[in-house]
C-alpha cells in the first residue's frame, strides 16, 4: 500500500474540504513517539553489538560447561529445554553476525556512530514521558476547527527539531492535492511546541511566510503567570534561588544571602551558543563554615555557590523575534491553544484506536500504518460532523 495509501489520505481530506470541516487558517504540530515492532535491546553501535555476539557465545559456554559438571556423563547430550535454548542463542548470535554485512554505521549529529537495531534498523531510541522506547514518531498537523489531520507521517528520528520543515512542505503538498495554491499555507498561524524550536526551524517558517508560533526552552521562566511557582514545590522556601542574591554592577560583585561577596571567577566569561555569562563565587572555605551553606548547595560535595550573570547575547534576529512573540500576550493567548488542538488528536488515536505501538517493521510500513489511523481519525470527524454542517 505504498503508493495508494496517500491518494487515500488524499481523497478523505477533499471530501473533508468540500464539507467546510477544516478552518484552513491555524495548525498544530506535534509528535506521538511509539514503540515499534523492535526490543531497544537489540540496539547498540557495531562495537556494542560484537561485545554482545560475545556474550552470547559465552552465555553458550557457560551453559554446556555446567551442563558436564552436574552430569557425570560429560559426552551425553543436553537436555531439550536446555539445547532449545543454546539453538535460540545461536540465532541471535548469526543475527548479529550478518547485520554488518547488509548495513552500514549510522552517523548522528556531532559525527559519532549512532546505534543501530538489528530487528528494524529504521527505527530509533527515543525518550518519551515513559521512558527510552526504540520506535517511530508521528507527527501530525491538526486544524484547528474540527482537529481535522491535515497531514500526516512517521520518522525514524525522536528529535522534533529535524522534522518541521518536511511537514510544512507535505502540508503545503497536500493542500496542492486537492486543488489549492501552491503557496496556500503562506500567512497560516503554525503552532508547535518547544520541541521546534531553533534557529532554522524559525528561519524556515519566515522563508515560507508562515506566522510561527514556538515558543523557546525558557519561555515558562519568564510568564509572570508562573511568579508564585516556588511555593507550589516541597521545601523550596528553604532553598535560596538566583533572586535571593543581590548583583552589583558598577563593583562586579555578588552578594550572597548570607553577606559574603562572591567576586568574578578565574576565567570568568563563558560562551554558551548565542550567551555569554560571567560567573562569580565565593572560596571553598567561606561556603564550609557558612551557617546557610545547607539552603544554597544541594550537595554536600559541592565546594561553592556559582552566581552566573548574562553579560552579552547575539542571538539571530529570529531567535530574538519569536521571543518577544511568545512573551506578548497575543502570543501566549495563541500558544494556548496548541494543547487542545493536537493533543485530543493523539489521544484518540492511542486510546479510543487503540493504537499503541506499531506492529509492523521499517519505515515505510510503520508510515503506511500511521497514515491509516489518522485516515480512520478523519473518517469520524466527518461522520460526526460534516452531515450536520451539510443540513445546516
Amino acid at each position: 500500500m505504498t503508493e495508494q495509501i496517500k491518494p487515500v489520505f488524499i481523497n478523505i481530506l477533499l471530501v473533508a474540504e468540500e464539507m467546510s470541516l477544516p478552518g484552513n487558517t491555524v495548525f498544530a504540530f506535534d509528535g506521538c513517539k511509539l514503540p515499534s515492532n523492535a526490543g531497544k535491546e537489540q540496539s547498540g553501535t557495531f562495537d556494542d553489538l560484537r561485545k554482545k555476539q560475545q556474550k552470547l557465545k559465552d552465555k553458550i559456554t557457560t551453559i554446556i560447561n555446567n551442563h558436564k559438571a552436574l552430569d557425570s556423563h560429560s559426552q551425553s547430550e543436553l537436555p531439550p529445554s536446555k539445547q532449545k535454548a543454546v539453538e535460540k542463542i545461536e540465532r541471535n548470535i548469526r543475527k548479529i553476525d550478518n547485520f554488518p554485512a547488509a548495513n552500514k554505521p549510522g552517523i548522528g549529529k556531532r559525527n559519532k556512530e549512532s546505534q543501530s537495531n538489528i530487528t528494524d534498523n529504521e527505527s530509533c531510541k527515543m525518550k518519551t514521558g515513559h521512558g527510552v522506547i526504540q520506535g517511530y514518531n508521528g507527527q501530525a498537523v491538526v486544524d484547528d476547527k474540527h482537529q481535522l489531520i491535515v497531514a500526516a507521517e512517521a520518522f525514524g528520528r525522536g528529535q522534533d527539531s529535524s522534522l518541521l520543515k518536511p511537514m510544512l512542505e507535505e502540508t503545503a503538498e497536500n493542500y496542492k492535492s486537492i486543488g489549492k495554491d501552491d503557496n496556500y499555507i503562506e500567512n497560516k498561524c503554525v503552532i508547535a511546541d518547544t520541541g521546534y524550536f531553533s534557529e532554522e526551524n524559525l528561519t524556515t517558517a519566515q522563508e515560507k511566510k508562515i506566522d510561527a508560533v514556538i515558543p523557546d526552552q525558557n519561555f515558562r521562566k519568564r510568564d509572570i503567570r508562573f511568579e508564585t511557582k516556588r511555593r507550589h514545590v516541597p521545601h523550596s522556601e528553604d532553598s535560596f534561588v538566583h533572586d535571593d542574591f543581590s548583583y552589583d554592577k558598577e563593583k562586579d560583585i555578588v552578594i550572597c544571602p548570607a553577606g559574603q561577596v562572591l567576586p568574578p571567577a578565574h576565567g570568568a566569561v563563558q560562551k554558551l551558543k548565542n550567551y555569554s555569562y560571567k560567573t562569580y563565587h565565593t572560596s571553598k572555605a567561606v561556603c564550609s563554615a557558612c551557617a546557610l551553606r545547607s539552603k544554597c548547595l544541594k550537595s554536600e560535595k559541592s565546594r561553592w555557590r556559582n552566581y552566573q550573570v548574562l553579560v552579552a547575547s547575539d542571538k539571530p534576529d529570529v531567535v530574538t523575534q519569536m521571543i518577544n512573540k511568545i512573551d506578548s500576550p497575543h502570543g501566549r493567548e495563541v500558544y494556548l491553544k496548541r494543547m487542545g488542538i493536537v493533543e485530543p488528536v493523539f489521544a484518540d488515536i492511542r486510546t479510543q484506536k487503540r493504537l499503541d505501538h506499531f506492529t509492523l517493521r521499517t519505515q515505510a510500513k510503520v508510515n503506511i500504518q500511521w497514515l491509516l489511523y489518522c485516515i480512520v481519525h478523519n473518517l469520524v470527524k466527518i461522520t460526526n460532523f460534516g452531515p450536520a454542517l451539510q443540513k445546516a
